[in-house]
């Protein structure tokens, strides 16, 4: 919920990812109860528990690496930004070949 405030994400969005992540959620372990019977979910959550460090492990790696994909993907856009100012500013100011054709330009001669 906070990554949502900060990331300013519309409500509408919000509320459907919510919605699918429950549904996802709650249809798994409902599908794993109906093949493998009740006992099934109390076995995922003892070994859920008894891995715990592998699964935050497995989520920091993942949120690192999403953390630098996305620095990376910044500074290209950053690059290819200063890269379009550049060029609109030597579009727009022009250098005169000579400073005879300056001088026609701006004084009459």
């Amino acid at each position: 919920m906070l990554a949502a405030a900060v990331f300013e994400m519309r409500f509408r969005d919000f509320m459907a990812a919510i919605f699918a992540g429950r549904f996802v959620r709650f249809m798994a372990l409902g599908l794993l109860t109906l093949w493998f019977g009740p006992q099934v979910v109390g076995l995922a959550a003892t070994l859920f528990r008894r891995h715990i460090f592998w699964v935050l492990g497995a989520v920091a790696v993942g949120l690192v690496v999403w953390l630098v994909l996305r620095v990376e993907d910044t500074e290209s856009h950053r690059s290819e930004d200063q890269a379009r100012v550049a060029n609109e500013q030597s579009v727009r100011r022009k250098p005169y070949a000579t400073l005879r054709s300056h001088l026609t330009k701006t004084w009459v001669i």
